[in-house]
């Protein structure tokens, strides 16, 4: 059986074009993703988000009007610095920090 995708849909990764479209995706997804990242260790480091308040992926993603995977991304990479702690019941925490 011959490959039912359309040749010219794009899908068959033939296209040379769909390549460097992802690549410009990529790109600006990973911008997104460092802004949020920035800005919400921004607003930790200068005191404007206090040690102990609780952050949510969903509250993150609306400040920053950007979809949750920014936001869970800059949790992810905010929590590994120790900048944000999980407590027991999974909630998110800015966690104290030295200046």
């Amino acid at each position: 059986m011959k490959n039912s995708v359309p040749q010219d849909s794009g899908l068959n990764g033939d296209d040379a074009s769909s390549s460097s479209e992802h690549a410009e995706t990529a790109g600006k997804d990973s911008a997104v993703h460092e802004q949020v990242f920035l800005k919400l260790r921004d607003l930790i480091i200068s005191g404007q988000l206090s040690p102990g308040e609780t952050l949510s992926v969903r509250g993150i993603a609306k400040t920053f009007d950007v979809s949750t995977m920014p936001a869970r991304d800059a949790i992810r990479r905010l929590a590994a610095a120790g900048a944000i702690e999980f407590n027991d019941t999974r909630r998110i925490k800015v966690a104290r920090i030295d200046r």
